[in-house]
């Protein structure tokens, strides 16, 4: 599965599309091999690479999908054995975050790239 990035207007089902491409590359994985943000509401580079005590302080946590507080940077980092599957983050909104989290982003593409694929969603394409 390669790196994806979705865009069109509200309501076309992008959202949709990314979860069930990620179920259906993870399969029995996807509990804990997909990560889910919403880049509207977690716009700044802290929820990219802050430490999650940091996060916390600032309002910025994430919860993971088995419920877990998690940021970008770290679920990047962790290993899982998905048998042969990469990780998947999906990050909706992506168009609404900072431009300083964009270039986070970025880096954190480039340097997870043989272990994690990204999922972007925009409304905007620029």
């Amino acid at each position: 599965m390669p790196n994806i990035l979705l865009s069109g207007p509200h309501g076309t089902g992008k959202r949709c599309m990314a979860e069930l491409f990620a179920k259906e590359y993870l399969g029995e994985h996807y509990s804990y091999g997909c990560l889910r943000i919403d880049g509207s509401i977690n716009r700044s580079k802290d929820v990219i690479s802050n430490t999650n005590k940091d996060a916390k302080k600032s309002g910025t946590d994430l919860v993971g999908i088995r419920g877990e507080s998690t940021n970008i940077m770290t679920f990047a980092k962790t290993r899982h054995f998905l048998d042969g599957c990469k990780k998947v983050i999906i990050i909706h909104c992506f168009d609404r975050m900072t431009t300083e989290a964009q270039n986070a982003m970025r880096r954190i593409m480039e340097n997870y790239s043989s272990t994690t694929r990204f999922i972007l969603i925009s409304n905007e394409i620029n």
